[in-house]
């Protein structure tokens, strides 16, 4: 595409995978003059070797990237690299990617609105400008972001179901659905999802308790767990409550 003839507003990719990509740019996403839509996507071990490149790849676009889990990815510089382009996140999961320098999201002469998302446990810092852009967030949860304006929240653990290490990327797997008590559930604006976007990553209603949670996946969860005492046990989490629930193999409870 050109700055003649961008791929328009109208394109949108929605609800797939994209996973052991390997380039020297963009090996998951590459925008040049693009202002599509992308929704609903989990992008995991993907290798970009290029110097000035991430696994998402952003020049001169406009693009909107909504509800993608970005995580176990490998990249030099920045796992989403931005660049001359202004770019909207929201509900975005950016966790768990391994670069050289700054795992999470690079802006260079941009504009990057970031709102209702979690970028946390990457290589360095979550969000940095290298050269004179305008970045605006709001309610999310930033790595290494203290600035508790505009309804964000104190870089701290998100409480992923498991996160891990970017050590250990490039990978395929993680859970970064939330447990109960996270701080990012009910921290999100209901207004900066549109309507169309009413279901999280999973399938799972987007709003729960009338209130969006950050990143890609709504509402409290748990793992089920399995003991020598019962021959299955697990435990739901619902408000603040917790409920267990286990069968013995004799039909009680």
């Amino acid at each position: 595409f050109t700055e003649e003839n961008p791929l328009s507003a109208a394109s949108r990719l929605d609800g797939f995978s994209i996973v052991e990509g390997y380039s020297e740019n963009g090996a998951a996403i590459v925008n040049y003059y693009s202002d599509a839509q992308f929704a609903n996507l989990s992008i995991q071990n993907n290798i970009t070797y290029g110097f000035i490149s991430g696994v998402i790849h952003n020049s001169a676009s406009y693009a909107r990237f909504t509800n993608i889990l970005v995580a176990g990815n490998v990249s030099v510089l920045g796992t989403i690299y931005n660049e001359a382009s202004s770019i909207e996140f929201t509900n975005m999961t950016v966790s768990s990617n391994k670069a050289a320098f700054f795992g999470g999201i690079v802006s260079i002469y941009s504009r990057l609105d970031i709102r209702n998302s979690i970028v946390y446990g990457n290589t360095l810092e979550g969000v940095v400008d290298m050269s004179e852009s305008e970045i605006l967030i709001q309610n999310s949860l930033i790595q290494e972001m203290e600035d508790t304006g505009q309804g964000n929240i104190a870089a701290t653990d998100p409480m992923f179901l498991q996160m891990p290490l970017f050590d250990s990327a490039p990978f395929e797997g993680g859970d970064y659905r939330l447990w109960g008590g996270s701080p990012a559930i009910d921290k999100g604006v209901n207004g900066f999802l549109s309507p169309d976007h009413i279901k999280d990553l999973a399938g799972r209603d987007r709003i729960e308790n009338g209130i969006v949670d950050l990143g890609t996946y709504e509402g409290a969860h748990c793992k089920e767990i399995t003991t020598q005492a019962s021959a299955i046990a697990f435990s739901k989490i619902e408000s603040d409550a917790i409920r267990v629930e286990w069968d013995k193999g004799d039909g009680s409870h």
